[in-house]
């Protein structure tokens, strides 16, 4: 792009991580040139965009010194539960320093609005709740949270399941919401 482009929005998420090694035709951070935009000041444009937190830097910088130049910024955290279930579900993805790095990210940049962006699958909907409550309790979620269902392989769907698990998690489900008005009567309604 040249000097007198003005972007207003940059949304990447689907190849993988931002911050990983990518060929240059995936929309990664360096490949957006953020640094051009802060060079020719358009700044104040929106940036979104899912991680899942492996590392807080890319070829030796602070990716939160470059992220804090821009005015809007929103991090979707590509996370789905929490210790050794998400270190299964995710290989590579060490737990401990995932919630370092979504804390550093909170302490450090606090104009970035970051939240966990699971997805729900038959892997993790057994221990989903208590993950939820994990996020309530320390703050990941927000007006821009939202969960994401599995969708492959098709061994991992919650259609796929047993008639009995299917009945156990919804039952376990609808206990819960039980103490939520608004969830209440949409399953009595249906």
């Amino acid at each position: 792009f040249d000097e007198g482009d003005v972007f207003e929005k940059a949304t990447f998420s689907d190849k993988g991580d931002p911050y990983l090694e990518y060929p240059k035709n995936f929309y990664t951070l360096e490949n957006l040139e953020l640094d051009k935009l802060i060079e020719i000041g358009n700044t104040d444009l929106s940036i979104k965009y899912n991680t899942n937190l492996t590392s807080l830097t890319y070829k030796k910088r602070n990716i939160i010194d470059v992220l804090k130049e821009f005015k809007h910024v929103y991090i979707g955290a590509s996370i789905d539960d929490m210790g050794s279930v998400v270190e299964y579900i995710r290989t590579g993805l060490n737990w401990e320093k995932f919630k370092i790095n979504f804390e550093t990210i909170k302490r450090d940049a606090p104009h970035i609005t970051i939240h966990a962006s699971p997805t729900i699958g038959i892997l993790n909907i057994e221990s989903y709740i208590e993950f939820h409550s994990f996020c309530l309790k320390n703050n990941w979620l927000n007006p821009h949270s939202m969960f994401n269902y599995i969708s492959v392989p098709a061994r991992a769907l919650l259609a796929h399941s047993s008639a009995a698990f299917s009945s156990a998690i919804s039952l376990m489900y609808l206990k819960l919401l039980n103490g939520i008005p608004y969830c209440c009567a949409t399953y009595a309604s249906a």
